[in-house]
C-alpha cells in the first residue's frame, strides 16, 4: 500500500504498467474457470452467513471476557474479511478469466488485503492455541493470559496486520496460475530487476516459520489433552483434538508451502489448484469447528436456529393440554381400566406400580361388569354430549370402579408375592432380584432368560404409554410376559421405593442410572443419593446393591489390593459413589468390570432421554452393603475398627480434620503428648496424622509454640460420612480437653483447625452439603448419645467462659468453587462478601486455577469465635447462592 500512496495510482508504480496491451488482450490472456470459481464463491457465501451467529453469541454470552476469546473474535473477523478475497473476489475473478490487468486497480489493493489477512490469520491461530497450552499444561500462570497480556496480543495482532498492509509488496491474481502471485505479469516473461522489486521475502519467512511453529504446538497441544483427560470425556476430548489439528494443520501447512514454493520452482497446475481450494477452506474451517467442537457456541447456535420451530412446537403442546382438560374428568383411571381389562380378557400378566399376581373369578366378574357401565357412559357423556344426570351417575360409577381396582391390585400383590416366596420347608426356592431404572427392558430380558432359577422384578421409570412411545419395545415385552421369572413394574421411581418391598429382595440391581437432560454433576450426585436414601429403608443387612457406572463416573478405578500407604487420589469430577453411600449407611464390598459380553443383547438407553444408549464399556459395577454407621459414637467407632489393617484403603471414604495444640513446656515433649493422646483415644480410626508446618505460628499472650496437626478420618469396617466425621471429630476434641485436664498435661488444645462439618481432604472428592441424612432407627439410644456429647460441649463451654482473656478470635481461609466455567466469578465473590454477620471481617481474595477452565474463589476471613461459627457461614454461602457456589472447603483454620 506504501508504493501505492507514494505513486498515486497503480499505472505509476514500476513494473506494474499494463499499457502495451488493452483491456481485450488481456482477458484473452486469461484462462476461465468457472469449475473452480462457482463453488468456491457459494462457500464463501456459506462461511460468511456462519459468522455473524457465532459472533453474536459470543458477545450475547459475554465469552469475550475470556482472553482466548477475544482472540477468537479478532481471528473471525480476519477470516471473513480474507474468505471475502480468497472465495468472493477470486471465484468470479475465476469464472471471468482475469490476469492482473484486467482490473489492475482492484486486483492491486485486493491483494493487499489478501496478503494482510492471511499473515494476520497466521497469527492469530498461534496465539490462540498457545493460550490454549497455557491454559491446560500450565494453570498456575492462567491468570496472566487472561490479564494485560489478552490485551497486548490484541496490540501485537493489529501491529502485525498494519506492517502487512502497509510496509510489504502486494500480490497480484492470475487465473492462469490458479492463484494470487507477487509477481503482476507471473505468465510473461519479466527482467531479474523486476523480480527482485516483486520479491516479498517477509512473506515467505511468515510461512516458514508459521508452518513449524504450528506443527509443534498442536503435537504438545494434542499430547497434553490426551494426557488430562480424564473418564468418559477421555475419547470424546482425544478425537476433537485430532480432528482439529487434521484440519487446521493440514490446510494451514499445505497453503503455505504452495506459496512458498512460488519462489523455488514452477509448482505444477494441479498443485496450484490445491493450494487455492486449501486456501479457501482454511479460513471457513474454524467456523465449523466453532459450531461443531465449542459446547457453548454449538448449544447456543442451535437455539438460535431452531427459536422458530420451538415456539411453534410449543404452541401445539398448550393446545392439546387445553384439550384434555375438558375431559380429563372422564380419563382420570384410564390406566387402572386398561389394566383391569388386560387382567380379565387378555390372559397375560400386566404390571403397574404393585406387585401383580392373578387374579380370582369372582372378582373378575365385578371388573367386567364395572368396566362395561363405565365405558358405556363415557361414550355417551363424551360422543353424544350427555346432561349433568348422566355425568353424575358416571363419576359414582367411576368411584366404585377405583375401589374395586384397588382391591383387585392388593390381591394381585398378596397372590405374586405368596407364590414367588414359596418355601419348602425352611429352605426358599427362588431368590429375589429388583432390577431398578431398566430403561428399554434390554438387560432384564438377558439376565432373566439366562437364569431362569431366579425371580427378577424389572422396574422401569417411564409409565407403559410412555415407554411404548419412546422405545417402540413391543417385542422386548412379549419376551419378557412368556418368562415365568420376570415380573414387570412400571412407574417406578428409584428415589421412592415402596414401603411394602421392604425385605423383600436379595439383590438389587440398577445400571447407568442418570437424571435426565444435559449431564449435569450436581443432579447426578441428588439422583444417587436419593436412590441410597430409598434403598436404606428396603434392604436388610445381607442384601446387596449392585450399581454400575460408566468410565470416570464412580471416581474410583478396580486395584488388586485397596491397601496402600498414599493417601487415596479419587476423582473429584465424579458421583463420588462411595462417599454418597457412607453418607446414607452403605459399605463397598466389591468393585468389578462391567460385563458386556455376559448380556451382548443389553443396550443402554435414555441418553438425553432418548432411545439413544452410553458408552457402557469399560464401566465398573460397584456392589453395596448395608451398614449401620449412622448412630456410633467415637468410642464404638474405635472398637469396630480394631484389628484393621495399616495405611489407607482405596475403597474408602475419607476426610481430613485439624487439631491446635500449644505447647507449655518443649516443643518436642509437647508433640509426643499430643501423638499419644491423639492415638490412644482414636485407635485405628484415624488413618494419618501429620503437622501442617505452613500453619505454624507463636501465640502472642502467652507467647507459647502453637502448632497445627492434620488428621485424616477413615474407617474401613464402617465408613465415615461427612456428618459422622464431624460429630467424632468433636468428640475427639471434647475428650482430649478431658484428658489434658485430668492428667494435667504441659499442653493445651485450641479451637479446632476445622469446623465441625468435615472438610473432604484435597484430592477427596465429597458430596454436596445440602443432602439430607438419613436418620437413626434407635431414636432412643441416639438421643442419649447426641445428649451426652452436647453436655460435655456445654460444660467446656462453660469453662472457657469463666476463664477472664481477650476476645478469641481466628483466621480461616475459604475455597469458594463454582459449578462450572460459565459461572461468573466476579459476581460470586461480591455475593460472598455481601455477607454480613456481627464479628466478621472478610479479607483478601484471589482466584485459583482447578483444572478444565475452571477456577476457585480462595477468601481470606477473621472471625470472633464467640459470635461467628464456621458451619453458619459455610451453610449461608452454599444455601443462599446455590447458583453460583457448588461447595466450599476450609483450607485453614488459626487462631489469633
Amino acid at each position: 500500500m506504501n508504493r501505492l500512496l507514494y505513486y498515486g495510482s497503480v499505472e505509476s508504480i514500476p513494473f506494474y504498467n499494463c499499457s502495451w496491451k488493452s483491456q481485450e488482450e488481456w482477458f484473452e490472456i486469461g484462462q476461465k474457470r468457472p469449475f473452480l470459481g462457482y463453488p468456491i464463491t457459494i462457500f464463501g457465501i456459506f462461511i460468511e452467513l456462519l459468522y455473524p451467529p457465532i459472533l453474536y453469541i459470543i458477545f450475547k454470552k459475554k465469552l469475550i471476557r475470556h482472553a482466548c476469546y477475544k482472540i477468537i473474535v479478532v481471528l473471525a473477523l480476519v477470516d471473513m474479511t480474507a474468505t471475502a478475497c480468497s472465495c468472493l473476489i477470486s471465484g468470479p475473478l475465476f469464472i471471468q478469466g482475469a490476469v492482473f490487468c484486467s482490473y489492475p486497480n482492484f486486483i492491486y489493493v485486493s491483494g493487499i488485503l489478501v496478503l494482510s489477512t492471511w499473515c494476520t490469520s497466521c497469527l492469530c491461530t498461534l496465539l490462540l492455541f498457545l493460550n490454549r497450552i497455557i491454559f491446560i499444561a500450565v494453570p498456575q500462570y492462567s491468570h496472566l493470559i487472561d490479564g494485560n497480556l489478552a490485551y497486548l496480543s490484541l496490540i501485537l495482532i493489529a501491529s502485525y496486520f498494519i506492517f502487512w498492509f502497509f510496509f510489504t509488496p502486494t500480490v497480484c491474481f492470475n487465473s492462469v496460475g490458479m492463484a494470487w502471485y507477487p509477481d503482476p505479469l507471473a505468465m510473461e516473461k519479466s527482467s531479474e530487476e523486476a523480480e527482485e522489486y516483486y520479491r516479498n521475502t517477509p512473506q515467505a519467512w511468515n510461512n516458514w516459520i508459521f508452518v513449524s511453529v504450528m506443527v509443534v504446538l498442536y503435537v504438545s497441544y494434542f499430547l497434553k489433552v490426551r494426557k488430562v483427560a480424564k473418564g468418559q470425556q477421555k475419547s470424546k476430548a482425544a478425537k476433537a483434538i485430532v480432528v482439529q489439528c487434521i484440519i487446521i494443520c493440514f490446510f494451514n501447512t499445505v497453503c503455505a508451502l504452495v506459496y512458498n514454493s512460488f519462489t523455488l520452482i514452477t509448482p505444477d497446475p494441479l498443485i496450484l489448484l490445491i493450494g487455492q481450494l486449501c486456501w479457501s477452506v482454511n479460513h471457513g474451517c474454524p467456523a465449523l469447528i466453532y459450531i461443531t467442537m465449542n459446547h457453548t457456541i454449538r448449544r447456543e447456535y442451535k437455539k438460535l436456529i431452531f427459536r422458530v420451530t420451538k415456539i411453534k412446537t410449543s404452541v401445539i403442546i398448550m393446545s392439546v393440554e387445553g384439550l384434555l382438560s375438558e375431559v380429563r374428568h372422564f380419563n382420570a383411571h384410564a390406566l387402572e381400566v386398561a389394566h383391569g381389562e388386560q387382567l380379565h380378557y387378555g390372559g397375560k400378566r400386566v404390571f403397574s406400580d404393585v406387585k401383580p399376581g392373578c387374579s380370582g373369578a369372582q372378582k373378575g366378574s365385578e371388573l367386567k361388569e364395572a368396566v362395561g357401565h363405565a365405558k358405556c357412559h363415557a361414550e355417551k357423556a363424551v360422543n353424544k354430549g350427555g346432561n349433568s344426570g348422566d355425568v353424575s351417575q358416571l363419576q359414582q360409577e367411576h368411584s366404585a370402579l377405583v375401589k374395586k381396582v384397588d382391591q383387585l391390585a392388593s390381591l394381585v400383590a398378596e397372590l405374586q408375592l405368596e407364590i414367588s416366596t414359596f418355601k419348602k420347608g425352611q429352605v426358599m426356592i427362588n431368590r429375589h432380584v429388583l432390577i431398578l431404572g431398566d430403561g428399554n427392558l434390554s438387560f432384564s430380558l438377558a439376565i432373566a432368560s439366562s437364569d431362569p432359577g431366579n425371580i427378577y422384578f424389572a422396574t422401569v421409570f417411564d409409565s407403559r404409554e410412555e415407554f411404548i412411545r419412546k422405545y417402540h419395545a413391543d417385542d422386548t415385552l412379549a419376551a419378557l410376559g412368556a418368562l415365568k421369572n420376570a415380573v414387570l413394574v412400571f412407574g417406578v421411581d428409584a428415589t421412592d421405593l415402596p414401603a411394602r418391598w421392604c425385605n423383600q429382595f436379595h439383590t438389587i440391581i440398577m445400571n447407568f442410572p442418570h437424571p435426565g437432560g444435559k449431564t449435569n454433576l450436581r443432579k447426578s450426585k441428588i439422583l444417587l443419593t436419593g436412590i441410597f436414601k430409598s434403598l436404606h429403608t428396603i434392604m436388610n443387612n445381607d442384601a446387596r446393591f449392585l450399581l454400575s457406572l460408566a468410565t470416570g463416573q464412580s471416581g474410583i478405578e478396580k486395584v488388586e489390593n485397596p491397601w496402600i500407604s498414599e493417601l487415596p487420589t479419587h476423582k473429584k469430577d465424579s458421583w463420588q459413589a462411595i462417599y454418597l453411600g457412607a453418607e446414607e449407611g452403605f459399605v463397598l464390598d466389591s468393585v468389578e468390570i462391567f460385563d458386556t459380553e455376559r448380556f451382548k443383547s443389553y443396550k443402554s438407553s435414555g441418553y438425553k432421554e432418548t432411545k439413544k444408549g452410553f458408552n457402557n464399556r469399560e464401566g465398573l459395577t460397584l456392589g453395596f452393603k448395608k451398614c449401620d454407621n449412622q448412630q456410633e459414637s467415637l468410642e464404638d467407632f474405635r472398637r469396630a475398627e480394631t484389628g484393621a489393617n495399616s495405611g489407607f484403603n482405596y475403597y474408602r471414604p475419607f476426610y481430613t480434620q485439624d487439631l491446635s495444640f500449644l505447647f507449655k513446656e518443649s516443643e518436642i515433649h509437647g508433640e509426643r503428648l499430643a501423638m499419644d493422646l491423639i492415638k490412644s483415644l482414636s485407635g485405628n480410626c484415624l488413618a494419618e496424622i501429620t503437622e501442617v508446618e505452613s500453619l505454624r505460628s507463636i501465640c502472642p499472650d502467652p507467647p507459647l509454640p502453637n502448632r497445627i496437626y492434620r488428621i485424616i478420618w477413615q474407617g474401613w469396617k464402617l465408613p465415615m460420612g461427612r456428618e459422622m466425621c464431624g460429630r467424632i471429630h468433636e468428640e475427639l476434641r471434647c475428650r482430649i480437653e478431658e484428658r489434658i485436664e485430668q492428667e494435667e498435661l504441659p499442653i493445651t488444645s485450641a479451637a479446632p483447625a476445622a469446623a465441625a462439618a468435615a472438610a473432604p481432604a484435597k484430592e477427596e472428592a465429597a458430596g454436596d452439603d445440602d443432602f439430607d441424612l438419613f436418620g437413626s432407627e434407635d431414636e432412643e439410644e441416639d438421643e442419649e448419645k447426641k445428649k451426652i456429647v452436647e453436655e460435655r460441649l456445654a460444660a467446656y463451654a462453660e469453662k472457657k467462659a469463666k476463664k477472664a482473656g481477650p476476645i478469641a478470635k481466628s483466621s480461616v481461609i475459604l475455597d469458594v468453587k463454582p459449578w462450572d466455567d460459565e459461572t461468573d466469578l466476579v459476581e460470586m465473590e461480591k455475593l460472598v462478601r455481601s455477607i454480613e454477620m456481627d464479628g466478621l471481617v472478610w479479607g483478601g481474595g484471589k482466584l485459583l486455577p482447578i483444572g478444565y477452565g475452571i477456577k476457585k474463589l480462595q477468601i481470606i476471613t477473621v472471625i470472633e469465635d464467640l459470635k461467628v461459627s464456621v458451619d453458619d457461614l459455610i451453610e449461608k454461602i452454599t444455601g443462599d447462592f446455590e447458583d453460583h457456589v457448588q461447595s466450599v472447603d476450609i483450607v485453614a483454620f488459626n487462631k489469633i
